[in-house]
């Protein structure tokens, strides 16, 4: 269970009107403010093209939350269909895998990567290690864990 000091979703003050936002605390790394989430569609929210209710029920919280936008080559065909009722935005990538890697890192880096949190079967990390070049800190200056890309 987290306690309410790690985790605070809750609507900035300084931030426009209507923004959401989570802020996590990690011990020993620093603060974090979550703004947009960015994901994979298919095998991460979808199995054989079908997302499960509690799928679609943890992806609503979610995006009540903060932004939830969904990366797919939509293998099944399926994902405007599912996602169809979702607080979420679908985009549609390439069907060559390594173009689509590609696009979902110049995906993250048009927005404030440092502001996004991104999970999936596809290829962030690069994304994340290029703005830290761009910003001149190493790799290991920017705040990389598993599990969180800064």
């Amino acid at each position: 269970m987290r306690s309410r000091r790690c985790l605070d979703a809750r609507r900035d003050p300084l931030a426009p009107e209507g923004e959401i936002l989570i802020k996590l605390m990690i011990p020993g790394f620093g603060p974090l403010e979550i703004r947009r989430v960015v994901t994979d569609y298919t095998g991460t929210h979808s199995f054989k093209g079908v997302v499960r209710r509690t799928v679609r029920t943890r992806l609503a919280r979610l995006a009540r939350l903060v932004e939830v936008h969904v990366l797919t080559v939509d293998t099944f065909g399926t994902a405007r269909r599912e996602l169809a009722r979702l607080p979420v935005e679908l985009h549609f990538l390439n069907d060559d895998d390594r173009r689509n890697d590609k696009e979902k890192q110049r995906f993250v880096l048009k927005y404030e990567p440092k502001h996004v949190a991104a999970f999936g079967n596809g290829n962030y990390r690069s994304a994340a290690a290029e703005n830290c070049a761009r910003r001149g800190r190493s790799r290991s200056g920017c705040r990389q864990r598993r599990g969180l890309r800064a």
